[in-house]
């Protein structure tokens, strides 16, 4: 076998000319990836249904009815979890706020009326996790009959629960002055 043979002839390519060719395969591939996240239907949700999913909760879980002859019997106290809670414009009546964001000041301010024996049951927007996330941060801090309402404030009022304006309470600061 000679060995020119073994040799290629030289390519007519040029580097652009093949850096085309990539930016426009790479292009074609982006429209076609676009057009398919497009035309596809949303096939997962953005919230984990606890009856699909086993979530691991700081708490159990109260169903919907339950929650509501718990309320009646005005033995346990509610607590609104929600980022928003306090500009919310409903909560379930006579519940406390308690949110994620500010939890210090929100449980100092409930020290006088909550404390480490009562039983509590949160609720939120009906996303879990922050309420979970609560429940945990009570438990740390010696609460330990803490529940978790399944449902949020919207299928406590659709179940016919009542509502009502949320009240805010304040944390005393040193100086005897409300913030």
């Amino acid at each position: 076998m000679d060995i020119r043979y073994l040799h290629s002839e030289p390519s007519n390519f040029s580097a652009g000319l093949v850096a085309g060719q990539a930016a426009l395969l790479l292009l074609i591939s982006l429209l076609i990836a676009a057009g398919s996240w497009l035309l596809r239907s949303d096939s997962l949700s953005w919230q984990a249904d606890p009856t699909t999913y086993d979530l691991e909760l700081s708490a159990p879980l109260v169903e919907l009815a339950d929650a509501l002859i718990l309320f009646e019997e005005g033995d346990h106290l509610f607590i609104d979890t929600r980022p928003d809670a306090a500009e919310a414009a409903e909560t379930i009546s006579d519940a406390f706020i308690l949110r994620e964001v500010s939890f210090d000041n929100d449980l100092l301010a409930l020290m006088d009326d909550v404390y480490p024996e009562d039983p509590i049951l949160l609720f939120g927007n009906g996303e879990l996790t922050g309420v979970s996330n609560v429940a945990a941060r009570l438990q740390q801090r010696g609460y330990e009959n803490v529940s978790i309402l399944r449902v949020g404030v919207n299928g406590w009022k659709k179940a016919g629960g009542l509502v009502s304006a949320p009240t805010i309470l304040e944390a005393w600061d040193d100086s005897g002055e409300t913030p």
